[in-house]
């Protein structure tokens, strides 16, 4: 709970509560720089939490003017938050902004390669830069919303191994079946452990899963219920309203190459298409920010094309919502959201709408054809023969 009032006397700079304790303990910069000196015991112990914080905070970048490229937790993906290349002389105490250029909003890729190990400049080069002047913030990465969480701190500091497991969750709930089997085993070994516990005789530990799959497959054949077959929906592209053209967007993951693609088609009332494109950019290990960035990228081709009144439809939920609510303090995608609704403030009518996977085949067709593209594709009123099949099958064009 100690660490709660160190991001709130970080993050919440209006209050009175900041004010006061900011006039008394830390009159100049951060409560990072306060001194224990002369401070009560209370004080003492909020300043032991400020470890929690600092190692549980992410940086996400805006201008990158406020985050130290060697001391602060700003890389995202997968592996360390901080930079583990060697130190060189000339970046120490730098902030993250030397390594960007300013004017065209992307990294120094030749900076990169000259001073970070090769994987590490790959992984600061898969990281999207805002588009708009945005300042830097720090988020809590375990909480959609950004801010602290202290049960997720517990986590972080006290049990670092539970990652893994929250890692092996989530891949077996990639394989929905193979959830029962994980379960069944869980189960098992916890009885297990009881028996040992009461000093009771139990299975061999690699006798464990083929017990467990004999039982599942017991119960199953037992209590097994009929399946009833569900009608599917047809879900079909929708046109815009008259006078308005539809923007679809789609992001793609290959994984092999760790790149993705995103795709993007703009169509009319009549289904014709107006411009389409497919990019391949660095996958950063996160669909939902990739879906951002394919909603960000379909905003900027708009406006490059000088067009208004635009509907802007993907098949993410969640960058739908973020989009509509301006939810621009999301922990991952908050920028790229920013950044989204800035760039379509210039139109003269928009909006955003979702639909499933079956409604945007189309711009999944582009994204997944970025795949065999050098860097950018664009095409003007027509789309390659590989993929007519695919927009002529949305809204059949009489």
């Amino acid at each position: 709970m100690l660490a709660k009032i160190v991001w709130r006397l970080l993050k919440d700079k209006s209050s009175l509560f900041y004010r006061v304790f900011k006039a008394k303990y830390f009159p100049r910069g951060s409560i990072f720089e306060a001194s224990a000196a002369n401070g009560s015991y209370a004080w003492q112990s909020i300043l032991k939490s400020r470890k929690v914080i600092s190692m549980g905070r992410r940086w996400r970048i805006g201008d990158g003017k406020n985050i130290d490229i060697y001391k602060d937790n700003w890389l995202l993906g997968k592996g360390s938050a901080r930079i583990v290349s060697p130190h060189v002389q000339v970046l120490e105490g730098a902030q993250v902004a030397a390594l960007i250029n300013p004017e065209m909003h992307t990294w120094n890729t030749n900076l990169l390669h000259q001073h970070f190990l090769s994987f590490e400049a790959n992984r600061i080069k898969a990281i999207p830069l805002c588009w708009t002047d945005q300042r830097d913030r720090f988020v809590w990465p375990d909480n959609q919303n950004g801010e602290y969480l202290v049960r997720a701190s517990w986590v972080r500091t006290e049990h670092p191994h539970l990652q893994d497991m929250q890692d092996l969750i989530n891949l077996v709930g990639q394989r929905a079946n193979k959830l029962e089997i994980f379960g069944v085993v869980a189960w098992f070994i916890w009885n297990q452990r009881n028996k040992l516990r009461l000093n009771e005789r139990g299975l061999p530990s690699e006798k464990i899963f083929d017990a467990a799959r004999v039982f599942l497959s017991d119960f199953q054949s037992k209590f097994q219920m009929p399946k009833v077959q569900q009608p599917k929906r047809s879900i079909k592209w929708q046109p815009p309203g008259y006078g308005m053209y539809k923007t679809n967007y789609d992001g793609a993951v290959f994984a092999e190459s760790e790149e993705a693609g995103i795709g993007v088609i703009i169509r009319d009332v009549k289904g014709l298409v107006i411009a389409a494109l497919a990019e391949k950019i660095p996958y950063l290990g996160s669909v939902e920010v990739l879906e951002a960035l394919a909603a960000r990228r379909a905003a900027r081709f708009v406006v490059e094309l000088g067009l208004n009144d635009f509907e802007f439809e993907g098949d993410s939920e969640v960058v739908w919502r973020a989009s509509r609510t301006a939810d621009e303090a999301h922990s991952s995608m908050g920028e790229i959201i920013k950044d989204t609704l800035s760039i379509v403030g210039s139109l003269l009518t928009f909006s955003f709408s979702h639909t499933r996977r079956q409604g945007n085949c189309a711009a999944h067709a582009f994204a997944k054809r970025a795949i065999i593209s050098f860097s950018l594709l664009v095409w003007m009123e027509h789309v390659p023969t590989d993929i007519s099949h695919v927009v002529s099958s949305d809204f059949p064009v009489t």
